[in-house]
């Protein structure tokens, strides 16, 4: 599979070890300039469409906004670039929505494929929701399109 971005194209298919931070190391520049450069734009650009969301939850009613996929994703790229892990119980409360709805989304997103559930190494009682590759490799990919520095 290639990643085409405005200005590279990269093959990750011989990419064995599937986690967030192999991945994004094998998409981002190979220079130490370029790859702080692209770490600090991803976390700008998602930081920012989280921001977005978040002001659009406080002004529109809930019945405008309901599907949160988009926000679930973002919550998991914002958290996985900071170095921590989303658990069902954080992505709840910073949606505010029921656990049901919060699980049914999650379960969506699993289906397509853009997300993974596990259990917490360390307390078996919270689950763990992380982004899948394809995930990974959307998200890098809608930031490359609407990234308007880069051009």
């Amino acid at each position: 599979m290639a990643i085409l971005g405005t200005s590279r194209e990269l093959d990750v298919s011989s990419i064995a070890d599937s986690s967030f931070l192999a991945l994004m190391s094998a998409l981002r520049p190979t220079d130490t300039e370029g790859r702080q450069q692209d770490d600090i734009r991803l976390r700008t650009m998602s930081g920012r469409a989280l921001r977005w969301r978040r002001a659009q939850r406080s002004i529109f009613p809930d019945a405008v906004l309901r599907e949160s996929c988009w926000d679930i994703m973002l919550l998991c790229l914002t958290g996985e670039l900071a170095g921590r892990c989303m658990c069902v119980k954080q992505i709840r409360c910073e949606l505010k929505e029921s656990q049901t709805s919060v699980l049914r989304r999650i379960g969506t997103l699993e289906q397509a494929g853009m997300v993974l559930r596990q259990r917490d190494a360390l307390d078996g009682r919270r689950t763990i929701v992380r982004l899948t590759r394809d995930a990974t490799i959307a998200l890098s990919r809608f930031f490359d399109m609407i990234d308007d520095s880069s051009q």
